[in-house]
């Protein structure tokens, strides 16, 4: 019996390669794009193999060069189809710089009935099966195809049951499921301080936050993020509610009370699903010691990972041990600095910070550790708020020399990651320092943060899944990072999930309005539906100035309501809409714009000729500024310089990587196609990017897109006719 004739069935699905259909439990046809359809192929017919990417993309796309987002596009919506979400790989797994393995077991069923479960190929058997893999379909085979497509739109609803039984689950508390809770896995709670005097909470917060720091240090345990245990504050905890919450299998508990000039510390480990006593000693430590405090922290990591069955080798022990500065006063500055480095108000705390680490580095000139945080606080100051050569000096300056002091630091290599992606956007060189300092730092939230955000602004999405992933066990109530996640998983259009964890971000803190506020932008992104954005923005307090105004001017042109358009122009008085990173608007091109639309030329010309002058004059003092060139693109093609509009915007579109990043260059991109080459009339080149910005990793949808009135120019051409069937959702 020939290749051809075997069925593959794998976790509940039927995969048909001769009708290349894919059948759910129900049995009915699972509607799947050729190229997803191909990829899925490939895999199941290579199980428990790790494919190159490579590999993946010469097969998929024989003969043609495409972007690496393709395959992640292919590889999303496998994921959706089968029913997987974010930190459950039942079926396909990313291996991080290498390519994908199928984990599920496969059998082959025959015609005639007969299965057997797959093992790897090997030998002549796996060349056969890889020229099999892709076979093209015979005219019949296509024609029942477009039958099952046809069949397609009136399919059984079981695989949105399944999606919302596992969104039920992790509504639930089971996103790090109960039963496969590694014993590995400690949260570090808040210690009681039994003191009634307030300066001891200081050392308290101290000691806690060093002895999580230097557990997460050791390498195969499982450690909770500070942010994450700290929404533990107080005695009369339920420990197997926090084991739940946070994924973990124990809890180390501790009480510090301050007696004569001596710090009596108790420290527990349990059991948070039985309340077992696991371990627990007390320390009575002198604070002017510093040898004997580390001494202690020291040994209670080596103590619980013991417990926990984790050998800690002698040059992680000797890392533990080192003691990083012997000046108690360099100590106690450099522990202040990191809490303000934690905390939420990010123009209050992040200079709080850096001037604690300097008063830590002039106590002690040689203090690695605080030099490295130092640099990693000032490099956070250059990208957010003090953009300047000097700032990023100060920062070069700083990790130099701790680099100088203590070569194998990891946190100095930590640092410098930061240095290399945020003062010079050099991701592969950020990326290298990243893998030297996990060597020492295998088990810490914020490198593993640092990687995510580096994979993710390089557009690499497929690597920085897992990253995502790793980073939310690690720190599951971080309200800041679940809402960044929420943001990657909105980039690959898994809106759904984007939902769950803004949910979850307003849940672990109810005043999160920037949370709100994202959520509400799902149904616009996805569906075209406005509403509840505008609702959510509309006299809200807390927005920028100039954002609600861009977001509703938006939402007018997209309803075609330009009266209303004008009065949102006409209320506000911010004349340059500028976020750093994302856009560069004078209001001058926004009343061009309504005007424009509303048919009222001799108005929107005068508009556009004000809004070319100022852009001109700011091209001249940022030459090179991609937002900059787009919005004065965007002008002239207005203005009907159709020519210089094009090629104006297409150079920004080259630009735009460099300068915003792969996900932040996608995006306007995309906004020149729409707003700028379709209004020039470059249809050609704005479908060609609309097709590409579809086609991989985007937060808007061709639904959400559809309603604006400046796609007008390209919705009589039937390539753009076919471009909307080809991404509509079925």
């Amino acid at each position: 019996m020939g290749e051809r004739q075997v069925v593959f069935e794998f976790g509940g699905f039927r995969m048909d390669p001769v009708r290349r259909m894919l059948f759910g439990a129900d049995g009915q046809p699972i509607h799947l794009k050729p190229k997803a359809f191909n990829t899925l192929l490939y895999l199941v017919r290579h199980p428990h193999e790790v494919i190159d990417k490579r590999v993946l993309l010469k097969a998929v796309w024989p003969n043609v060069v495409v972007e690496e987002n393709n395959l992640t596009q292919a590889i999303s919506q496998l994921r959706h189809v089968l029913g997987e979400h974010p930190g459950d790989h039942r079926f396909i797994l990313t291996e991080p710089g290498r390519g994908y393995r199928f984990l599920a077991p496969i059998n082959r069923v025959f015609d005639g009935g007969q299965s057997f479960e797959t093992a790897p190929l090997q030998g002549d058997g796996a060349r056969q099966a890889q020229e099999n893999a892709l076979a093209p379909a015979s005219p019949a085979d296509e024609l029942q195809q477009k039958a099952a497509r046809r069949h397609d739109r009136m399919r059984s609803k079981a695989p949105a049951i399944i999606a919302v039984a596992a969104l039920a689950l992790l509504a639930a508390g089971v996103f790090v499921t109960l039963g496969k809770r590694d014993m590995r896995s400690v949260a570090v709670l808040p210690f009681e301080n039994l003191n009634i005097d307030a300066n001891n909470s200081v050392v308290v917060a101290a000691l806690h936050d060093d002895i999580l720091t230097q557990l997460a240090k050791v390498r195969g345990l499982k450690v909770i993020a500070r942010a994450s245990v700290m929404h533990y504050v107080g005695p009369n905890r339920d420990l197997r509610e926090i084991g739940e919450q946070l994924g973990t299998a124990t809890a180390l508990e501790g009480t510090v009370q301050h007696t004569a000039g001596i710090i009596h510390m108790n420290v527990r480990l349990v059991d948070t699903r039985t309340a077992e006593l696991l371990w627990t000693e007390s320390y009575d430590l002198e604070p002017a010691d510093l040898e004997q405090v580390f001494a202690a922290k020291t040994d209670i990591a080596k103590r619980v990972a013991t417990t926990l069955d984790v050998n800690v080798n002698p040059s992680d022990l000797a890392r533990l041990a080192r003691q990083p500065t012997g000046s108690s006063k360099a100590y106690e500055y450099f522990l202040s600095g990191k809490r303000f480095a934690k905390g939420s108000d990010l123009l209050r705390d992040l200079p709080a910070a850096v001037r604690q680490f300097e008063r830590a580095v002039e106590e002690d000139p040689d203090f690695a550790l605080a030099l490295a945080h130092l640099s990693i606080e000032n490099i956070h100051m250059y990208w957010t708020m003090d953009h300047n050569d000097t700032r990023r000096e100060m920062a070069t300056l700083a990790v130099q020399r701790a680099l100088e002091l203590q070569p194998e630091l990891p946190e100095a290599h930590l640092a410098m990651a930061w240095f290399h992606y945020q003062g010079h956007l050099d991701y592969a060189s950020a990326l290298r320092e990243l893998e030297i300092a996990e060597q020492g730092l295998p088990g810490d939230a914020d490198l593993m943060f640092a990687r995510s955000v580096i994979y993710t602004r390089m557009g690499r999405l497929d690597e920085a899944l897992p990253s995502w992933e790793h980073a939310v066990k690690l720190d599951p109530r971080n309200p800041n990072l679940l809402q960044q996640y929420a943001f990657v998983l909105t980039q690959l259009r898994d809106y759904s999930m984007a939902e769950h964890y803004l949910d979850r971000v307003v849940e672990i803190a109810p005043d999160a309005v920037e949370a709100k506020i994202q959520k509400s932008m799902i149904p616009w992104l996805r569906d075209g539906d406005a509403t509840p954005h505008l609702q959510a923005i509309q006299g809200n307090p807390l927005l920028r100035p100039g954002e609600a105004l861009l977001d509703e001017w938006l939402i007018a042109i997209d309803r075609r309501e330009y009266d209303w358009a004008l009065r949102v122009l006409a209320e506000s008085d911010t004349e340059i809409i500028e976020d750093s990173r994302q856009w560069y608007k004078p209001r001058a091109l926004l009343y061009g714009v309504t005007y424009d639309l509303a048919g009222q030329r001799t108005l929107a010309i005068e508009q556009f000729e004000l809004a070319r002058a100022h852009l001109e004059d700011v091209l001249e003092q940022r030459p090179g500024d991609p937002r900059v060139m787009f919005t004065l693109a965007e002008a002239l093609a207005g203005l009907e310089q159709s020519e210089a509009a094009t090629r104006l915007g297409l150079q920004a579109i080259e630009t735009m990587p460099a300068i915003l990043g792969t996900s932040g260059a996608r995006e306007l991109a995309k906004d020149a196609a729409i707003r700028v080459l379709a209004r020039a009339g470059a249809v050609d080149a704005a479908i060609e990017q609309l097709d590409i910005y579809l086609a991989g990793p985007g937060s808007w949808s061709i639904e959400g897109l559809l309603p604006s009135p400046r796609l007008d120019p390209l919705r009589a051409d039937p390539r753009f006719t076919m471009l909307v069937e080809k991404y509509r959702r079925q």
